[in-house]
């Protein structure tokens, strides 16, 4: 191994590197805010377009030494999904203003926000908890999809006469519940629904109806929700707390990376040979 590939190493895991482009990130969010005011952003553009040049010089550094960093197999730095998301990102910022693509190159600035949670594990182990949790969260959904087109179906049988603004079709009764779900508003709706002097249902039934939708609708559904999402949170960290637990010398870990060292050790000598003949 070289000494300037131990530099490139040394530079890019130290602590200083990661929080100077942990800065330059929190910069690049603020400055993409005061954008927004376009009177601020008329009278100093040229300050504007000269920071964000500094930015993207900053991050194109950044991803140079992390690539140079993996050699001689600079390819390994794209294993990891997070430097794939901050190359992407990368790319996509050199675009033209003035191309097609401008569009692009907006998303991509407004994206280089969501670098924070490459930049900071916490979260990063959030954001995988969250990934891994959304196959069991899309059930959770259909089932509340389920119930709630059961109770529009129930809304508009009961109260579609009394109340056709929402609940006069299964589109606008579904909307109705959706909306109760989010318990915006569900109080003055049962209330509608109790005081209309046209209604044939009993107050009792309305009550019911709600409440017990309630109930089911937004506690436990949103309790499934955070559950699944602390379950995956548990299983993330429990793999993190493997990987960062020291390995014994039985431990196939441990041997396979003195094998991967080993192996960089003899591509060096290799390559130095090569290099003299």
């Amino acid at each position: 191994m070289t000494d300037s590939l131990i530099l490139i190493r040394n530079i890019v895991q130290h602590p200083f590197f990661r929080h100077g482009i942990l800065i330059t990130i929190i910069f690049a969010a603020a400055l993409l805010g005061l954008e927004t005011n376009q009177s601020l952003y008329q009278e100093y553009a040229s300050t504007f377009h000269f920071l964000n040049g500094a930015i993207l010089v900053i991050f194109t550094l950044e991803a140079i030494l992390k690539l140079a960093s993996y050699a001689p197999s600079p390819w390994r730095y794209f294993r990891d999904s997070w430097n794939l998301f901050d190359f992407i990102i990368l790319i996509a910022c050199f675009i033209p203003s003035d191309s097609p693509w401008a569009s692009v190159l907006r998303l991509a600035r407004i994206l280089r926000v969501l670098r924070l949670a490459s930049a900071l594990p916490e979260l990063q182990l959030l954001v995988n908890a969250l990934l891994r949790s959304i196959p069991s969260m899309g059930y959770v959904g259909l089932l509340l999809m389920m119930l709630i087109y059961v109770y529009a179906v129930i809304g508009v049988t009961f109260f579609g006469k009394n109340d056709p603004v929402h609940f006069g079709t299964l589109g606008s009764a579904m909307l109705s519940l959706f909306q109760t779900t989010t318990l915006e508003g569900w109080a003055d709706l049962m209330y509608d629904q109790i005081r209309s002097k046209t209604t044939e249902t009993a107050p009792w039934v309305v009550i019911l109806y709600f409440v017990s939708y309630i109930l089911l609708g937004t506690m436990i559904m949103l309790n499934l929700f955070i559950g699944i999402v602390l379950n995956g949170m548990q299983e993330i960290q429990k793999e993190h707390q493997l990987l960062k637990a020291p390995a014994t010398d039985h431990d196939p870990r441990n041997q396979m990376k003195e094998l991967e060292q080993e192996l960089d050790r003899l591509k060096d000598r290799l390559q130095s040979i090569r290099l003299k003949l």
